[in-house]
């Protein structure tokens, strides 16, 4: 994992947390503004799914949980699957504290790579 994936990941999720936070409690309840945060939340998992490497996801499921699985049902339309209270507790309950975790992540690797930049030169 780089420092960008993390940080497109951070940046759709926080979109998705402040877009739901702006709207009020009842923001599931608008049509548009629920499609426009589960597309974030499916952003997201898009980046999980073919960005991150499956061991990886495996090895780590803080970071990633079932973020991945997530989109595939917003994105393929499994309408049957698709739950907006899950939608409601991801954004509310889990996507904050992943968003915790990446940039905490971020930090370690922005220390790594800085690190490593000043062993080159």
């Amino acid at each position: 994992m780089d420092s960008l994936t993390l940080r497109r990941m951070i940046d759709d999720a926080e979109t998705a947390i402040r877009w739901a936070t702006d709207e009020g409690s009842d923001w599931a309840e608008h049509e548009q503004v629920r499609a426009a945060v589960a597309m974030y939340v499916g952003q997201v998992g898009e980046i999980i799914n073919h960005e991150i490497p499956l061991d990886e996801q495996a090895a780590n499921p803080e970071l990633f949980g079932e973020l991945g699985g997530f989109r595939n049902r917003i994105y393929h339309h499994y309408y049957r699957d698709f739950r907006v209270d899950v939608l409601v507790a991801t954004v509310g309950d889990e996507l904050p504290g992943k968003v915790v975790r990446w940039k905490a992540t971020l930090a370690t690797l922005a220390a790594i790579e800085a690190t490593e930049s000043s062993r080159d030169a």
